[in-house]
């Protein structure tokens, strides 16, 4: 690259999207996925939809992004819209307001309007489920190993049944939990790394 006059031999800060790995046949894929999943390094297999835009990892990836933003709108809408329009725009950005200037998690503000005249008890009851469990979850955020987290979702909204637990779907958590890993406790790196994975 010197040679050439590319670069000038000095270090330069890169990001991922500076990088590409070529290989020759899709035998290989496996194998690189693999190694790029362990060492935590986002990518995407230009011949593949990314694991982020599946349906039942985005509604894990909702869970945690409210729990790093509890006052973003777009994911307390994520998760309380997830299976059905419940609350609306107008009043989603309501109780995220509200739920800033009382520096409080917008879940807390959303049971407030879990209301008898808005739905019916089984709907009530599903919302104040999700309620409790983000509260239960964000009491152990800063000790609990992403893929913890990432576990105890699963396992509520399989209960739930807002997602199926077949095997291509054990096949992205698996994927999931392995793209986690090296953060740790780090949620807000590895949300970083999602994002930069559905950009390239």
């Amino acid at each position: 690259s010197i040679d050439s006059g590319r670069t000038d031999g000095q270090e330069r800060e890169h990001s991922f999207a500076d990088f590409a790995v070529l290989y020759r046949t899709t035998a290989q894929v496996p194998a690189l996925r693999e190694a790029l999943d362990r060492s935590g390094i986002p990518y995407q297999n230009a011949n593949q939809t990314t694991l982020y835009t599946e349906e039942d990892v985005r509604a894990i990836l909702a869970y945690l992004w409210l729990l790093h933003s509890p006052t973003s709108t777009l994911h307390l809408g994520e998760v309380f819209n997830q299976d059905r329009t419940v609350f609306k725009l107008h009043l989603l950005e309501t109780m995220t307001a509200t739920a800033r200037q009382h520096e409080m998690p917008s879940w807390e503000m959303a049971s407030q309007f879990i209301m008898p005249e808005m739905m019916g008890f089984t709907e009530r009851k599903r919302l104040m489920g999700r309620v409790r469990f983000l509260q239960q979850l964000s009491e152990v955020l800063s000790t609990s190993p992403i893929v913890d987290l990432i576990e105890q979702i699963n396992d509520f909204l399989v209960e739930e049944e807002s997602i199926s637990a077949n095997a291509a779907h054990v096949e992205r958590l698996d994927q999931l939990k392995r793209r986690a890993a090296p953060f740790v406790t780090d949620l807000g790196e590895f949300l970083a790394s999602t994002v930069l994975q559905q950009e390239t």
